[in-house]
């Protein structure tokens, strides 16, 4: 290029010697258009030996600055699949854990409900027990009372006899009595050895 500027500057007298002497064939001013000819190309050589260092240096840069972008960016979308490789393991993970809190859950639901079937037939198995004392508590008093009412019956019957004043309706009405103390106090202890 520098070889080029000197070739102008050293054509340059020659054009300007032309554009001097007058207009060329066919009226058309070669001279003028030489000399405006000879500055553009002289102007574009100066641009460029002051332009070229720092558009070149401008184009390394930008070369630069996008080589990083990229290689950052690479960088980025590496940590990215690191990342995400991170967390899908993660996810398995917790879905690992998650199926393991299920069955560990339902093992103790299980043992809970063992637990309470357990407890329930112990409670229902010490009810029964007590209902069971309970009705021959009863029965042995009912009995006891019975007992009691059949002596009291029999008693105020001897004495009636004894004295003479029952009639043989009131000694019926009386056996009757008896009788029915007697058999009720039958089915009670019946029923009551039957319950226990």
């Amino acid at each position: 290029m520098v070889r080029l500027t000197l070739w102008v500057l050293a054509l340059a007298p020659a054009v300007a010697f032309a554009s001097e002497h007058g207009q060329g064939a066919g009226g058309i001013p070669w001279g003028s258009w030489g000399a405006h000819a000879f500055n553009l190309v002289v102007l574009l050589a100066v641009l460029f030996l002051l332009a070229r260092r720092p558009i070149s240096d401008a184009l390394r840069n930008r070369a630069t600055g996008v080589r990083r972008s990229i290689e950052s960016a690479q960088k980025e979308r590496d940590l990215a699949r690191a990342q995400l490789d991170e967390l899908e393991e993660k996810l398995a993970e917790f879905e690992l854990q998650v199926e393991r809190l299920r069955k560990e859950m339902a093992e103790q639901a299980q043992h809970e409900r063992e637990e309470l079937l357990a407890r329930a037939e112990r409670e229902i198995a010490t009810v029964q027990a007590a209902a069971a004392r309970a009705v021959r508590d009863e029965a042995r008093r009912a009995r006891r009372e019975l007992q009691e009412q059949s002596v009291t019956i029999a008693v105020a019957l001897a004495e009636r006899i004894l004295a003479g004043q029952a009639s043989d309706a009131d000694q019926q009405v009386l056996a009757r009595e008896l009788l029915s103390a007697v058999g009720e106090g039958e089915r009670t202890r019946g029923g009551a050895d039957h319950g226990a």
